[in-house]
């Protein structure tokens, strides 16, 4: 896990720099504390930069950029490939190596020598973004691995082709150009993230999961400041996508309608055999345990391959406001890990609100970052590297949207046959406190089993649905989004503002599932959930590693019948099953809570004057592309206390302090 940097200028007279490539190297310090190196070409006006964070042969052998043997490829690499010994006994029965570090970056120069990288990229079980300099060929390969694991900035400042980890790394450059992206704003503000390809600058892109891109000095000069639409493939400049989520995988189905124990068990060993390989480091690891069911299992197959008692580590509350972590200590005292525990205060999440512009670099307004940022500091004080449960609910089901989405859509239109929506319209009116005092006593007759959580933001949602949609997609999108399509936040916005990777038609409820589950895996996972919590853990120099992660595993829950992921109400059902093998059900089959940062309350309490000052007239109209009086409107609507839009308005705060730090 590190920060990488560089740039390709169009000639030896607007070549950058050995200055400017130790300057943005610098910027990443926090990714990578361990070594802080960089290389340079002259002649080719050529710069890689790298920050170490050293976690497979500490040793100055593993230092970055480095070459291949025969010196044809220099790279500059962030990840891990946790097959890497596997691909090197492959390497060494077809050629003798002279290996120098036991790295895995010395594997992927030695496998890109032998097979090509097209050929080496199908091999590579890992998360990685990297970029190769072909000394033969004069050329530079950038790269991100499938499901987006680790980020990779890219575009064109001062006649060069320019790329890093993080955006910061590209602003300290002096021709950068500071211009905002409107539509990337647009999409921001409803999906509480920018979706790749966009950033918040123009100019300036993220490489999509599963992306590479191939480029030499005359692609730099044809391409120079074109829009990322107008770019032709050729010779001199390709972009491709080598990996992509794939729907029509053949189903392994023993009998449609009956659970496969087979199937189950091919399941866990998949994903026991990912936890295996991801274990493996020269360092001390741990794991993020928030009691569901993803962390638990991954939590019980790491504890179960372990020699000795594993670190788990786990965020509480002292308000206790839909707070897992006394559950996550029963699960780990059942496990018999060595347990850790960190209660924090709604003081010390407020603090890290201001640093979010720092840590993100651009606006990023999914609210369960707070704890991510406290964990990853907390589990940093005992281990470089931590094993997550994220990808679970993407490709096994968990999101409520997979399980009622499709059933809401045939009462959309039943509704609208009779022309009676409007009787649905009502759920929007329902007085949030009205809600909670149902959710309060429901839960306590239930006595906390098979409670809810949340019931407020699914009816937000549920209405959002039904006042929005004219099509399946449509549905999908109002359950992703906080401010609805038809809500022109943006003054003169562009009516298609997300990028075409949001797009998608189905005409049977499994097909809508795999869709959405789809559309989830290139969107919302890599650009939400890993950006979220890559930044959170960078930000205190720790290594996070998703399991659920892998081709194969991805590949296997594609293929499984709807019975084995989705049962009435149940999303998950094949995890949940495997997980009675370790833990008793009562531990983890509940409705799904998380740790949640109850923003609403705080806009009304303890944020109420930070948000007030952002929020003056004043302040939002010297933005005048933002639409003042919806957005005033919804403020004042959230603080009479009778509704919650705090998703909203959240992320018209979060915009408004990153442009207020920005100097926007």
């Amino acid at each position: 896990m590190c920060g990488i940097s560089g740039f390709l200028s169009l000639s030896q007279k607007d070549f950058l720099g050995e200055k400017i490539i130790k300057l943005m190297v610098d910027q990443q310090k926090h990714r990578g504390p361990d070594n802080l190196d960089t290389w340079i070409d002259n002649n080719n006006s050529i710069a890689l930069g790298h920050n170490r964070l050293a976690i497979l042969d500490l040793s100055p052998r593993g230092n970055q950029p480095m070459f291949s043997s025969s010196k044809r490829y220099a790279i500059t690499f962030n990840g891990e490939i946790y097959n890497h010994l596997k691909i090197r006994s492959e390497i060494n029965n077809l050629k003798k190596v002279n290996w120098i570090s036991g790295t895995d970056t010395e594997t992927i120069l030695e496998a890109v020598e032998l097979f090509g990288i097209s050929e080496s990229l199908k091999k590579f079980k890992g998360m990685f973004a990297f970029a190769i300099w072909d000394q033969k060929e004069k050329k530079l390969i950038i790269v991100r691995d499938r499901f987006g694991e680790k980020p990779l900035y890219y575009g064109w400042i001062s006649n060069s082709f320019v790329f890093s980890s993080e955006l910061k790394s590209l602003k300290i450059l002096k021709n950068f150009r500071n211009e905002l992206n409107l539509k990337a704003i647009s999409c921001f503000l409803r999906l509480s993230y920018i979706p790749s390809p966009l950033t918040i600058f123009k100019n300036i892109y993220k490489l999509s999961p599963g992306e590479k891109i191939e480029i030499n000095q005359l692609g730099v000069k044809s391409n120079y400041l074109h829009n990322l639409e107008n770019l032709n493939n050729n010779s001199n400049f390709r972009k491709e996508k080598w990996w992509k989520p794939k729907i029509d995988i053949h189903k392994k189905i023993i009998n449609e309608n009956k659970y496969s124990i087979e199937l189950e068990n091919e399941v866990h060993d998949l994903i026991e055999q990912s936890v295996k390989l991801q274990m493996v480091s020269d360092v001390e690891n741990g794991v993020l345990l928030s009691g569901g069911v993803d962390s638990s299992l991954i939590t019980a197959l790491y504890q179960k391959n372990s020699t000795k008692k594993i670190k788990s580590f786990t965020i509480g509350s002292t308000d206790h406001l839909m707070d897992e972590s006394t559950n996550a200590k029963k699960i780990s005292k059942v496990l018999g890990t060595d347990h850790n525990e960190i209660l924090v205060n709604p003081k010390d999440q407020i603090q890290i609100i201001e640093k979010i512009p720092e840590i993100y670099d651009e606006p990023f307004a999914d609210s369960s970052q707070i704890p991510s940022i406290l964990i990853s500091d907390f589990a940093k004080k005992s281990v470089k590297v931590s094993l997550t449960g994220d990808g679970g609910d993407e490709i096994f089901g968990g999101y409520n949207r997979y399980l009622y989405s499709y059933n809401l859509w045939k009462v959309i239109k039943l509704l609208s046959k009779f022309k009676a929506s409007n009787l649905l319209k009502l759920l929007d009116f329902i007085p949030l406190k009205i809600v909670n005092s149902f959710e309060k006593n429901y839960n306590y007759l239930s006595k906390g089993d098979k409670g809810i959580s949340i019931l407020y933001e699914k009816i937000k949602k549920i209405s959002d649905g039904i006042n929005n949609s004219g099509s399946l997609n449509n549905l999908y999108l109002s359950h992703v989004s906080s401010w609805q399509m038809n809500q022109k936040i943006i003054n003169n916005e562009e009516e298609s503002y997300l990028p075409s990777s949001f797009e998608f038609e189905a005409n049977t409820e499994d097909l809508y599932r795999k869709k959405m589950q789809s559309v989830d895996v290139s969107t919302y996972l890599p650009d939400d959930i890993l950006c979220k919590t890559d930044r959170a853990s960078m930000y205190s120099s720790l290594e996070n590693r998703s399991p659920f992660l892998d081709s194969d595993i991805y590949d296997l829950a594609n293929s499984l019948p709807s019975n084995m992921k989705f049962e009435k109400r149940r999303g998950k059902v094949v995890l949940k099953n495997i997980l009675k093998r370790y833990l008793p059900i009562s531990l983890y089959d509940s409705p799904k809570k998380g740790f949640s940062v109850p923003i609403g309350n705080w806009l009304r309490n303890e944020l109420f004057d930070w948000s007030s000052e952002l929020m003056k007239i004043n302040n939002i109209k010297k933005y005048d592309f933002l639409n003042f009086e919806i957005i005033n409107n919804y403020w004042k609507r959230h603080q009479s206390s009778k509704h919650d839009h705090a998703k909203k308005i959240w992320n018209i705060l979060v915009l408004l302090q990153w442009m207020k730090k920005n100097n926007q």
